[in-house]
């Protein structure tokens, strides 16, 4: 990945800049602010804009334990001088607040229609400790979790709420002093694949932009399917490292902004359904299957149950214009886990 990240590093240059969404992945620019102590984003949040909290999704093989870290930071420009003693604790209502707000909303706003998230039970988790120290001159202090993922209920999508309940100097972040860690075991689907356009199709053919002959599919390219719940994978590209769907303008690299695909899967392994994984309607883009497909999209398996291949059709549609803007044509197949 990094080799492919240095030699497109011209290209690359200019996605960001094109990009119709600023990067949201971190908490705040350290310039020009007041130092905060906030949990540390660990990865981009899977939660809707908007959203109360951020979720930060952590999603494991089937083990009998794993244990990860999370961060939190003395974030702004200013140096750390004295010891900051923070306590945390697990806070059961800032979950059930963040799941209102996906399913009924909050303080009269509509729902977001995110996902929701169970309270992990304590039987299914450690906490190394509920008091962290950033010490003296350094910026930044981890607890250490450990779950049991073999122990975990499949159906059901778990999530741990941390809350920073206070600090002995500095300031709270009014919004990152929580952080809703959802704990998933990693579906069957889960993985990296190899895209490429549909049999047949050239790569202008693979991406169609109704609203711009130029910009065209990029393969083949490297994409991550991410467990978001049993049934449910987030499309993540693995080359570029970032949640977006990249595509050539004619003179470089670009991605739409806010928008990022989301496959639900059936029982029978059929997709049903895609969706933005930032929410439906998200920088007014929303998505869906592309029903002209000839065949059902369904995942195959080896015979051992590792994933084999996707042809899937989907499309982008331009909300504030009433377009169905982008239409993708591809086939995944599966080449490994991820990390």
């Amino acid at each position: 990945m990094k080799k492919f990240i240095v030699t497109s590093l011209v290209l690359i240059t200019g996605l960001f800049l094109a990009a119709c969404l600023d990067d949201s992945k971190y908490a705040l620019d350290p310039e020009g602010y007041q130092n905060v102590i906030e949990f540390l984003d660990p990865s981009v949040p899977v939660s809707q804009v908007g959203a109360v909290y951020p979720v930060w999704l952590t999603a494991f093989t089937v083990a009998p334990q794993t244990t990860f870290t999370q961060t939190i930071s003395f974030s702004g420009p200013q140096s750390n001088d004295k010891d900051i003693v923070l306590q945390l604790a697990v806070d059961p209502i800032a979950l059930q607040e963040y799941n209102q707000q996906m399913t009924t909303g909050l303080n009269g706003a509509a729902p977001l229609g995110g996902a929701t998230f169970e309270l992990i039970p304590t039987n299914l988790y450690t906490i190394s400790s509920l008091t962290a120290t950033i010490p003296k001159g350094q910026k930044e202090a981890t607890v250490s979790i450990t779950v049991f993922p073999d122990q975990f209920d499949l159906s059901k999508s778990y999530a741990l709420p941390l809350r920073i309940v206070s600090a002995s100097s500095g300031t709270l972040s009014a919004h990152y002093s929580v952080a809703i860690l959802a704990t998933v075991v990693k579906n069957k689907y889960d993985g990296i694949y190899r895209v490429v356009q549909s049999a047949g199709l050239t790569a202008a053919q693979g991406m169609v932009d109704v609203t711009n002959a130029a910009f065209v599919g990029t393969y083949p390219k490297s994409i991550e399917l991410r467990t978001v719940n049993g049934n449910t994978v987030n499309y993540y590209d693995h080359d570029f490292d970032l949640q977006g769907h990249v595509f050539s303008t004619g003179t470089g690299l670009s991605y739409y902004g806010g928008f990022a695909a989301q496959f639900i899967f059936n029982e029978s392994d059929q997709v049903t359904d895609v969706v933005n994984a930032f929410g439906q309607g998200n920088n007014n883009r929303s998505a869906k299957l592309n029903t002209a497909q000839p065949s059902p999209p369904i995942m195959t398996f080896e015979a051992d149950g590792t994933p084999k291949t996707l042809e899937i059709w989907y499309i982008m549609r331009q909300i504030n214009t009433s377009t169905d803007r982008t239409f993708w044509k591809e086939v995944y197949t599966y080449t490994g886990p991820r990390d």
